[in-house]
């Protein structure tokens, strides 16, 4: 599939306030750039997280802080939230946000199989819907719980 068909089937399911978008690939900056061009495009943040950062604003997205002038052109400044790195604590941060964003949840399915993470999640969904958030899943291989495949796309 061509990147601009990516891009524009990608829109799609966010424009269609989809709270989870579940993807099943290796190609982690495939899916940033396509996602990088979407939310830009639609003018909204685009976070992401992993275990090992906790949640930040994507690098090169729109809403990322910008180098300074002396910064090599490809330098990228990550800057993780507080509190965010463990998967119950950025659930919880994100339920607490009031904006509409996307979220790039890396690797994260297996954190699901812990009852806790998955209520929250499913708790979480409400909230995206009412703000028009959007969670996206990724990782080489996804088993989503039934509760959450059910709300997912």
């Amino acid at each position: 599939m061509s990147l601009a068909a990516s891009i524009h089937d990608l829109k799609i399911l966010v424009q269609s306030f989809h709270p989870i978008i579940a993807m099943e690939t290796v190609e982690e900056e495939r899916v940033e750039n396509v996602l990088k061009a979407v939310t830009g495009d639609m003018k909204i943040p685009l976070f992401e997280w992993t275990v090992s950062r906790g949640l930040y604003l994507s690098p090169g997205s729109s809403f990322s802080p910008q180098m300074n002038d002396f910064a090599a052109p490809d330098a990228t400044q990550i800057t993780a939230y507080d509190n965010t790195q463990k998967p119950l604590e950025v659930l919880r941060y994100i339920e607490n946000r009031d904006r509409r964003s996307v979220y790039l949840l890396k690797d994260f399915s297996d954190y699901l199989r812990d009852d806790e993470v998955s209520r929250q999640v499913r708790e979480l969904v409400r909230q995206l819907r009412n703000n028009r958030g959007t969670l996206v899943l990724t990782g080489s291989k996804l088993d989503l719980p039934s509760a959450i495949a059910h709300e997912s796309v």
